[in-house]
Formats: C-alpha cells, sequence, structure tokens
C-alpha cells in the first residue's frame, strides 16, 4: 500500500514508517509552461523558474540541466536575433535620473513641455513625452507632472519604474541587464516657455547582469513550421563560465528565463507554448 508517497509493504505497521522533509540538496524537479504572450513579453518581464522554492540569504542555486522545447501550433516568431537566457536574477537595475531646471526658476509661460526618455530595448524609443504646464509653476511642481506623464506612458511604463521627489525625475529599469549607454532623460521647451533646456541625466545606477546560465538561440522559436511537433532550439548550450571550475553561484539569487535581446518577439500564436524543465539543487553557502 501507499502512505505519504511511499510504497510500504504488506504486514509492517504504521509504526514501521518513518516520513521525511526532501532534502533540498537532492535534485529538484520544476517544470514551468510559457505562454504565447508569456513569451512575447520576456524581455520587460522575466519568468522565474523555481516555482515556489526559496533561495535563502546563505544558500545558493545550483543548476544540472535544463530542457527547453517549443510547440509553435500557431506560428512561428519574429525578432531571430534575440536570443533566450536563463540566467540568476542577481543583476543591478539601470538607474537614470533628471533634474528639472528652469531659465529662470518659478518663472515660466504655460504650454507644453518635452520629456524625451531613451533606453536599448524599450518599444518606440526614443519616446518623446508631452507634458503640460501651468503658468509659474516651480520646478518642483513641474517635476511632479513630469513624473505622472510618465508613468502614463505605456511604453515608459513597462519599461521603467518611475520615482523621484522635488525636482528628481528617476527612472529605474524593470530588468536587471547589462548597463545601458544610451539610456537618457532628456527635457525641454515645446510651446511652453522657461524650462531649461537639459539634454542628458545621471547615470545613478550603472546597470549589471545577472550571472548567466545558458544561451538559446533564437533560431528555436523562429525556424519551426507549425505542424505542432515538439520542436528543439538548433543550440541551446550552458555558457562556458557557469561550466567553468571557478564559478560561484550567486548566493540568495533564484533562477528566471528572459529575452536577452533589445525587443520583445512577435508573431506566433494564442496556442503556442514553451515548456521549461529545470533540475537544480539549493546548497548553504560556505564561502
Amino acid at each position: 500500500m501507499a502512505r505519504g508517497g511511499i510504497i510500504v509493504p504488506e504486514g509492517l505497521g504504521e509504526a514501521s514508517v518513518s516520513t521525511y522533509e526532501l532534502d533540498p540538496r537532492i535534485l529538484q524537479y520544476v517544470r514551468t509552461d510559457l505562454t504565447d504572450s508569456q513569451i512575447k513579453a520576456l524581455r520587460n518581464t522575466p519568468v522565474n523558474l523555481m516555482g515556489q522554492a526559496a533561495v535563502g540569504t546563505n544558500e545558493f542555486a545550483i543548476v544540472e540541466q535544463v530542457f527547453v522545447s517549443f510547440f509553435n501550433l500557431a506560428g512561428p516568431y519574429t525578432e531571430s536575433a534575440d536570443n533566450l537566457l536563463i540566467e540568476y536574477d542577481n543583476g543591478t537595475r539601470q538607474v537614470e535620473t533628471a533634474t528639472i531646471h528652469e531659465t529662470v526658476p518659478g518663472t515660466l509661460i504655460a504650454g507644453n513641455m518635452t520629456c524625451t526618455v531613451t533606453a536599448a530595448g524599450m518599444v518606440n524609443s526614443p519616446k518623446a513625452v508631452t507634458v503640460a504646464v501651468a503658468t509659474n509653476d516651480t520646478e518642483a511642481q513641474v517635476a511632479t507632472k513630469v513624473r505622472a506623464a510618465l508613468t502614463a506612458d505605456a511604453d515608459v511604463s513597462a519599461f521603467f519604474t518611475v520615482s523621484g521627489a522635488t525636482t528628481a525625475v528617476i527612472l529605474t529599469a524593470k530588468v536587471a541587464v547589462a548597463n545601458d549607454g544610451t539610456m537618457n532623460i532628456a527635457t525641454a521647451d515645446d510651446t511652453s516657455v522657461g524650462i531649461a533646456t537639459t539634454a542628458s541625466s545621471a547615470n545613478t545606477t550603472a546597470g549589471v547582469v545577472g550571472k548567466a546560465i545558458m544561451t538559446i538561440e533564437a533560431t528555436g522559436l523562429v525556424d519551426v513550421d507549425n505542424s505542432g511537433v515538439n520542436t528543439i532550439p538548433s543550440a541551446a548550450v550552458m555558457n562556458p563560465s557557469y561550466i567553468a571550475a571557478t564559478f560561484v553561484p550567486p548566493p540568495a539569487s533564484e533562477i528566471r528565463i528572459r529575452n536577452s535581446g533589445d525587443g520583445e518577439y512577435g508573431g506566433g500564436g494564442e496556442t503556442n507554448i514553451a515548456v521549461v524543465t529545470l533540475l537544480y539543487r539549493i546548497e548553504p553557502d560556505i564561502s
């Protein structure tokens, strides 16, 4: 008979059976099914592959193997140059800060000003966002209106978290990727008069990509027919740095999949699916 998932030979009593919690150092198996909409949002919305598992402060996850299969039932994807990446989420999100200045503080003629946001991977970049300002708005009042306008813009808010106080406008990338030297916030008058033209913002925090585990070439998503046959990427390889003897997994970091290119995938269809199977174990950090 079976008790608690353990096969117990007939004749053994309840006292003969001991149950234990699964040792996290034993291989863990997690299957993640990515929908078409998730696949087409992996640039700005990576997906955690560890399910409900959590890596503690003094632990790290070691990946043994990753299996990826694509079922492109509705059609192939576009953006063939954008590979998928399985990585640790230990990167740093880039932060850009602009400061609002007026030619003569507190002296402003009402109209529209323009705030232009540039970022690799952001849809419609560079994006010029119009901000209405009132007569004699202070620099802090203008900054508040700029933050509201950027938050309301679908392209900017999909890519950044908008924050700041007083005269600061702060954009924090939602995904940690390698530092983008082109990222910028520029402000200038349009029909308003009195906004000081500021062409460049401050790169407050440089972006740092998480440690890479596996690269999946985009041809695995785009070079397939619509037969519904299980298709494997033409190249899904463990990164050399990951399998090197000197590799040290980052503590307290979980594992995710994301689009490492500069844009989201197009094409596909709602019946498409990608199946990612992760084999890993959690070890204590003894460094």
